[in-house]
């Protein structure tokens, strides 16, 4: 069972929302800070967890009256004391508070059942569940309110059906909170419950309980020793007192062997994670939290709720934890709050949700998000949404002209700005580029380079930290050579004339032949022709073959080598495909 949407009304500082829907994968709220994202975030937690509580048995359930505004709807009286339940005094806006004491905080949640889940719920309501399943839920000051929606006209259903829909739902779904605030100490906290549930089942085994016992005998002269002490001071100020002892029950015994641990971190150096700095702590205490989310949910599917991530964490880490919640996302949903471009969702502009104001809508652009953020690309990226990174200004020129060439979609992207094609200036500048790409100008990047050591070298690493996922990039490959460039890909009699005009080289056969790259073999030819070959003349080079290819590219691609520029056409049409396809 999936979460599908939700609605807030009246909690903490936000005064309304739309719809917000709530994606398979990763939704992001995105915003400055102070403007209401980890309220809407916290208000979702509160709902997800109070719909459990309606299917549980409890003397503080109200038995449903058959008022007719009562139908299908179960009441059960808050519990203020709790740090997770709804707290009408704090969690109620309080410019509202004064005005009307019946005002209520109002939240609509929307799930998608797997179809088992729909004939288990068609079953136990008697009736066919057509579309999603719907709860309204009213937060007042000393009750709440859970009201089904979505039902067939006239449907009434009794309490004890209502109360096993949402215990199907607490079985089906498992909300999992990991605030902003981690620490040390929340680590700790987490760890202790893993070793507390872990070490449990060890007392059972008959062995550990004669361990216990054998603990006990050992203890107990030392507490009968300090029992007699504790009795003589006492009797000095308490002349009453007959007797003082102290004791250690089998219970809190087990207990404290359950729960005593420490953390103890080997990076170079064991230290305590206490003593770690704030970053560590809160990376340590964030994985943490998701472990065990994920060790006690079973079966179950998990809302893993984040609120702002990136707290202490450096660049590397952030791209680090990216990658960790795309993975938790092939199983479960992952929503979280955020101020950083990093995680923004490029691939689905409806599921980053602008919170602005104390407001939420979905996105409808880029261009919304990146205002959203305060983020300024350049002007070549202002309309981006997919940026094709190239090696050089030479890729660049060459590559625009055979892609708009080959496709229309792509020549019309291209024309439109939605595509840009921007170049590293060098290879080694490939993860700077997709820092700048992510974090400026929030664009989805696809990577083309050469397939020589220098532009594997750069991929390998940008994979490596985060930056670039393996079916983001392709190499401009060449079989039957050990390293290849784009200009591989270029019949040599498209610009060899350009070659010879402004060098006076000539382009032999016999030297342009071979496993060697393109580059390589024109060096060849340079000396061959007594020029002189260097960086300038390379760089030169490429920018003429560059100019002859854009000014002819239907008759430039050697139809031998051109099988890996022709999939590059196509992953970047089915990007382009996808963007006309996304949620709006």
């Amino acid at each position: 069972m999936n979460l599908a949407a939700f609605t807030v009304n009246g909690f903490r500082s936000i005064a309304n929302t739309q719809r917000l829907p709530i994606g398979p994968r990763v939704t992001t709220l995105i915003g400055p800070n102070n403007e209401g994202k980890s309220n809407i975030l916290r208000a979702l937690v509160t709902a997800l967890q109070t719909i459990p509580r309606f299917g549980r048995t409890m003397q503080n359930v109200d038995r449903l009256r058959k008022e007719p505004e009562l139908d299908n709807k179960l009441k059960i009286r808050n519990r203020p004391s709790s740090r997770e339940g709804y707290d009408w005094e704090r969690d109620f806006p309080i410019s509202g508070q004064t005005e009307d004491e019946d005002a209520y905080t109002h939240m609509i949640i929307e799930f998608e059942p797997t179809k088992r889940e729909r004939n288990t719920l068609s079953s136990i309501m008697g009736a066919p569940l057509k579309g999603n399943l719907y709860f309204d839920i009213r937060f007042g000051r000393s009750e709440t309110e859970l009201h089904l929606l979505n039902l067939q006209s006239g449907t009434i259903l009794p309490e004890k059906t209502l109360r096993s829909i949402c215990r199907l739902v607490g079985h089906s779904v498992d909300c999992q909170y990991i605030p902003s605030v981690r620490t040390a100490e929340s680590a700790r906290e987490i760890v202790e419950q893993i070793v507390q549930r872990e070490l449990s089942a060890l007392e059972e085994k008959r062995v550990y309980r004669s361990a216990l016992a054998q603990i006990s005998r050992i203890q107990r002269p030392v507490l009968n020793e300090l029992s007699k002490s504790v009795t003589a001071t006492l009797r000095e100020f308490l002349p009453g007192v007959k007797r003082v002892r102290l004791k250690v029950s089998a219970e809190e015994r087990s207990f404290a062997l359950r729960r005593a641990c420490n953390i103890i971190v080997d990076d170079g150096a064991e230290t305590e994670l206490k003593e770690k700095g704030d970053g560590v702590q809160s990376l340590a205490a964030l994985s943490l939290m998701r472990h065990a989310a994920m060790l006690g949910a079973g079966k179950k599917s998990i809302v893993l709720a984040i609120d702002e991530p990136e707290t202490h964490l450096h660049s590397k880490a952030l791209h680090q934890l990216r990658s960790v919640f795309q993975e938790i996302a092939n199983k479960h949903q992952v929503i979280l709050t955020t101020h950083n471009p990093i995680f923004v969702n490029r691939d689905k502009i409806a599921t980053n949700i602008v919170v602005s104001q104390n407001k939420a809508t979905p996105a409808q652009s880029i261009e919304e998000i990146r205002q959203s953020l305060g983020v300024r690309p350049t002007d070549n990226l202002r309309q981006a949404e997919i940026a094709l990174v190239v090696e050089g200004e030479d890729d660049r020129i060459a590559l625009s002209a055979l892609l708009a060439a080959y496709s229309k979609s792509i020549k019309a992207a291209l024309a439109s700005g939605i595509l840009a094609v921007d170049p590293l200036h060098g290879s080694g500048n490939l993860s700077h580029k997709l820092s700048l790409l992510r974090n400026t100008a929030l664009c989805s990047a696809f990577v083309f380079v050469d397939n020589d050591k220098a532009g594997q070298e750069s991929a390998a690493k940008a994979i490596a930290e985060g930056l670039l996922l393996k079916g983001d990039i392709k190499y401009a490959m060449c079989r039957g050579k050990d390293e290849s460039e784009l200009e591989d890909f270029y019949l040599q009699s498209s610009y060899e004339a350009a070659i010879d005009k402004h060098f006076a080289v000539k382009l032999v056969k016999p030297l342009m032949r071979g496993r060697k790259k393109w580059s390589d073999r024109v060096a060849e030819c340079f000396q061959a022709s007594g020029q002189n070959w260097d960086d300038a003349s390379k760089a030169a080079s490429k920018g003429f073959v560059a100019a002859a290819v854009a000014a002819a590219p239907k008759s430039a691609l050697n139809p031998a080598t051109r099988k890996p520029f022709d999939a590059l056409v196509t992953v970047l049409e089915e990007k382009l495909a996808a963007l006309g396809t996304q949620e709006r």
